[in-house]
């Protein structure tokens, strides 16, 4: 978001000092190039699917003429100015609100945790959640065990729509000079969380110790 912020300043700048015909204007990457090109198309009428982003993480976003409007129920700011949570989920409020982003489409969404409080962690979980039982269709990225653990609790509900048949769960570990997919069998219990709970175990050890270590200190000093 911050790249696009970017280049709709330096385009609009160009825009205003030079006449278009000639300009020699700064190449864009594809993404970036793509993601642009869908926000120049007329607006439309919000889509339904995008109500669901908006009740589930509890904000709003908007095109305006030369600007993109992120709010909640306190707080209104252009995009640039935004808490940097609220501007990493602003491409996704954008695509759903316009109808880019909608059923039978593939997203790829990389950290969707990135800059969010683990609170919201989880809302956003439920609201991917949500949107793939709508028939949209994700790759997504992870490093958050909140993001994990809440869809997995999400497809062992009975009434969930999102069924475990329609979820595929990878890690990547190091090979070689390189590293390899390793698909994860999801169980009853749900998506193993293994690489997570080896991280808990190392940390809590640690703090088992260390307060082993202070309970020892007190001895001695009493």
């Amino acid at each position: 978001m911050q790249t696009y912020s970017f280049y709709v300043d330096l385009v609009l700048r160009m825009a205003e000092e030079i006449p278009i015909k000639g300009a020699n204007l700064q190449g864009l990457p594809g993404v970036v190039g793509d993601f642009l090109r869908l926000l120049i198309k007329p607006f439309k009428s919000e889509s339904q699917l995008y109500t669901r982003f908006r009740d589930r993480v509890g904000i709003d976003v908007e095109r305006r003429e030369r600007s993109i409007v992120v709010r909640d129920a306190r707080y209104e700011s252009d995009v640039r100015s935004a808490p940097s949570g609220y501007a990493e989920l602003a491409p996704l409020g954008l695509l759903l609100r316009y109808g880019v982003l909608k059923r039978g489409v593939l997203a790829v969404v990389e950290e969707p945790e990135a800059h969010i409080h683990p609170a919201m962690q989880v809302k956003v979980a439920d609201l991917l959640a949500d949107l793939a039982a709508e028939g949209i269709y994700f790759i997504i990225t992870t490093h958050s065990d909140y993001i994990l653990n809440r869809i997995s609790n999400i497809i062992r509900r009975a009434e969930s729509k999102l069924k475990q048949r329609k979820i595929a769960v990878y890690v990547f570990k190091r090979a070689n000079s390189g590293f390899v997919a390793q698909r994860l069998k999801i169980g009853p219990e749900g998506i193993p969380d293994d690489e997570f709970a080896k991280v808990y175990e190392e940390l809590y050890r640690e703090h088992i110790d260390l307060l082993y270590a202070y309970s020892e200190g007190r001895k001695l000093q009493s």
